[in-house]
């Protein structure tokens, strides 16, 4: 049994029940046994990898994406560049190679990295070039640092990895789900009654699971206030949906889903982001695309037609097979969405 599974069951045993988020929190954030915190989780030889580390084609893409609103912006002296959870910091090292083309540009960009793991801060330290890169464990403290600059804020496989509560219709009504010990001394499932006038909860039939992120939609309302005060744009890609409900909780070891509550601190866990309920929150000055219309529209094939140009035969074919992973609706094309907010 991982330190972390014995503190949670230690959670469990003083209150007879814990939340999904409750749950979470601890598996992923816990500052000694939290699986964020202790340990590198991204890459090919740990447990899973994303966008960035498929292809230098997607920081590129988004380095053209803010570039279109740095001008829109009308070129100014200082612009905040912010990312959210930057993983091992490769999209953001992407994004300011492809900045240098551009001296007023990358000459005008602050970097601030909001990042609560020492362990990837360390790596990002290492990796991102900078002389004005700057980083931020909370989102006040982020938000304080940027002030009135104006400003591009990017999140990659960011909100999924936020505490999610959950919540199932019973023949009684609506119930929280949680994790409970069970008779054989395993963590299972089990549910608690709540107080249901706290919530509104959709028309769904008996059985069926809805979630809620209060976390993402509380840091979603903050980032669009200070985006609408300073003027400047946000993008936030992730697997996740529009519609619909349901339990989309998973957890990833090795690059293969294992059982949520088998070994939490070692394992990934996660959620699919409601991006209707973000997009709700941003306004009328947010959209939603696939991953694929939003790369495709900035420019991706463009660049990797540009990287073909002078690549050997062998690169070519792997440049071809990062655009279908990034772009195809049978690799991330589609399940990844693009929330973009614009101000």
């Amino acid at each position: 049994m991982t330190l972390c599974k014995e503190y949670i069951c230690h959670l469990i045993r003083k209150e007879g029940f814990i939340s999904i988020a409750e749950f979470m929190a601890a598996a992923l954030y816990h500052p000694e046994f939290g699986y964020y915190m202790q340990r590198q989780p991204l890459g090919s030889n740990a447990d899973f990898i994303t966008s960035p580390e498929i292809s230098l084609l997607f920081g590129e893409t988004l380095c053209f994406w803010a570039v279109e609103h740095y001008y829109r912006l009308h070129q100014p002296k200082k612009i905040a560049l912010v990312e959210l959870g930057p993983g091992r910091g490769i999209l953001m090292s992407d994004f300011l190679r492809t900045a240098q083309l551009l001296p007023d540009f990358f000459d005008a960009l602050d970097i601030h990295l909001m990042e609560t793991s020492p362990k990837l801060q360390a790596t990002q330290q290492y990796i991102i070039h900078h002389p004005r890169v700057f980083w931020h464990e909370e989102i006040a403290e982020l938000l304080e640092a940027i002030h009135s600059l104006p400003v591009l804020i990017i999140a990659n496989e960011f909100f999924d990895a936020l505490p999610v509560r959950q919540f199932q219709k019973t023949s009684q009504g609506w119930a929280e789900r949680g994790v409970i010990i069970s008779e054989d001394h395993t963590l299972s499932f089990g549910i608690r009654d709540i107080e249901v006038s706290n919530f509104s909860f959709p028309l769904v039939k008996t059985d069926a699971i809805i979630e809620y992120c209060p976390l993402a939609e509380d840091m979603m309302r903050k980032l669009v206030h200070h985006l609408n005060q300073v003027s400047g744009a946000f993008v936030s890609m992730d697997y996740g949906y529009v519609e619909g409900y349901g339990d989309t909780l998973q957890a990833v070891s090795r690059h293969r889903y294992v059982p949520v509550l088998e070994n939490p601190g070692a394992v990934d866990i996660t959620a699919h982001v409601n991006f209707r309920v973000l997009k709700e929150i941003a306004g009328e000055n947010a959209g939603i695309a696939t991953q694929s219309e939003f790369l495709m529209k900035h420019g991706i094939v463009k660049l990797a037609q540009a990287h073909a140009h002078k690549a050997t035969e062998a690169d070519k074919n792997q440049l071809a097979l990062q655009l279908y992973k990034l772009t195809s609706s049978q690799q991330m094309g589609t399940l990844f969405k693009a929330l973009e907010v614009i101000a």
